[in-house]
């Protein structure tokens, strides 16, 4: 995501971040939740030690790891219970995207 100073009248409708191997930065989201005019949703798993053990060295929480605090307007989703581990996102995708009732009014 870009910085903007001020919203730019929705440039993207949803971002929906799945095991997101992005350091959580406050200053970062909050640019993306200005120019998402939908929902900016975080789904991440508790227990992935694949995308713990890469921010081992490079320092920081992935956002995949834990819920995004402190930024206005992010919705968190643990869905631990619907992931195996990292690599089994892609078959997961279908369930989460229920679970977070993606494309309900």
């Amino acid at each position: 995501c870009f910085e903007y100073d001020r919203e730019p009248a929705s440039l993207v409708g949803d971002v929906i971040f799945i095991g997101l191997p992005r350091a959580i930065d406050k200053k970062v989201l909050t640019s993306c939740r200005r120019v998402t005019g939908g929902r900016l949703v975080n789904c991440y798993t508790t227990n992935d030690w694949l995308l713990s053990l890469m921010f081992v060295a490079r320092g920081g929480t992935p956002c995949g790891t834990k819920p995004i605090k402190d930024v206005p307007g992010v919705e968190n989703y643990d869905v631990t219970h619907l992931v195996e581990s990292h690599t089994k996102y892609g078959n997961a995708i279908p369930n989460i995207l229920q679970y977070i009732r993606f494309s309900e009014p």
